[in-house]
């Protein structure tokens, strides 16, 4: 009787395993439903899920940032040559002048004087080298005559200049129509000879000077657009342009110095204040522009990862320009390559990858 119990255990156990062992076609149906086409559930296993961007062409600009203090494309420094003492002031800060117009008197009428004598032996002198010349081709005069006269002349040319330069200083004579931007002298002032006395300047337009790092300098151009911003400055920016670039480095600063033009008809510009400008650098068409958060920065290499056949390669770029988010590609991808734009940290090159939308 146990006999036969026991040969009953063994069949049941025995037709219990057989029921539970899938078919092979069975297993064959899980794994198709299971993985994609070509890869084995041990790939599966391995794909890294990423997501690519496909390469287009398109546009880049650039901007640089720099900082530059505003001046007058044109300002005049006025010196008083001989000194004396103040007795009128005509103009003060601020206000507008016309080229040849007076601003001060600092014993005016004494180099006034002076000027006249000047101009009036310059006269003198002008018509005896006229006389002599006259006597010379009628023989009455020797050449050493006339070679004497024209030294006269040309002596009382130079005071009659010297006397005009100090007369103007005298009278704080503006050579250029502007406006006053500084004055460095008060009534009744004792001047000392060589000292200023007025800043005039011509603010309707306006410049900035920067200094431009040596690796930087690639790709500015003369009348490349520029924007300016500082606390004078109301609502947007104001728009000018590069008016030149230094071709040689400055020895002070290590940088080529960059000159920007603006227009100040609006008078917002103040003389001498900072301004913040961004300035064009490039403005390319039909470039290879990918994120810089894309570049994995190497040892010795700057590198991306792009999908070719399921599988993510490595590919050594060129980088021309770069900023924070954008970077102008020179060499190392091609139009249409498919850009791994996250994952690319955890890929390798030739690692299964499974692109997410």
């Amino acid at each position: 009787m146990n006999r036969i119990f026991i040969t009953v255990s063994i069949a049941l156990i025995v037709q219990a395993l057989g029921c539970s062992k899938p078919s092979e076609t069975d297993t064959k149906k899980g794994a198709t439903d299971a993985t994609p086409a070509g890869v084995t559930q041990t790939d599966e296993e391995k794909l890294i899920p990423v997501k690519v961007s496909s390469i287009e062409a398109r546009g880049y600009r650039e901007f640089g940032t720099y900082v530059g203090q505003i001046m007058p494309v044109t300002e005049a420094e006025l010196k008083t040559y001989l000194g004396g003492r103040v007795g009128k002031l005509y103009k003060d800060r601020g206000d507008k002048v016309k080229k040849g117009e007076k601003l001060c008197d600092i014993e005016g009428s004494k180099y006034q004087a002076i000027l006249d004598s000047a101009k009036l032996s310059e006269k003198l002198a002008s018509e005896k080298l006229a006389r002599n010349k006259q006597h010379l081709e009628q023989g009455t005069a020797s050449r050493t005559q006339v070679d004497r006269a024209q030294m006269e002349f040309l002596e009382a040319k130079q005071m009659h200049l010297v006397a005009q330069k100090n007369r103007d200083g005298a009278y704080c004579v503006s050579p250029i129509s502007g406006v006053i931007v500084d004055r460095k002298i008060e009534r009744f002032d004792e001047t000392s000879p060589g000292q200023t006395t007025f800043f005039v300047a011509d603010t309707s337009k306006m410049r900035v000077t920067v200094g431009i790092p040596e690796t930087e300098i690639d790709g500015y151009r003369n009348g490349n657009v520029a924007f300016l911003t500082s606390d004078s400055v109301v609502g947007e920016p104001l728009e000018g342009r590069i008016k030149s670039i230094a071709r040689r480095i400055d020895a002070s600063r290590k940088t080529f110095l960059m000159d920007l033009l603006f227009d100040n008809s609006a008078q917002q510009l103040l003389s001498g204040t900072t301004a913040r400008v961004k300035v064009l650098r490039y403005d390319k068409k039909d470039q290879i522009v990918i994120p810089t958060e894309s570049i994995m920065v190497l040892a010795d290499e700057k590198a991306v990862m792009v999908v070719v056949e399921n599988k993510a390669q490595k590919r050594t770029v060129e980088i021309q320009s770069n900023n924070e988010t954008e970077s102008l590609i020179a060499g190392g991808l091609t139009i249409g390559d498919q850009l791994i734009i996250e994952g690319q940290m955890q890929a390798v090159n030739g690692s299964l990858v499974e692109i997410k939308p």
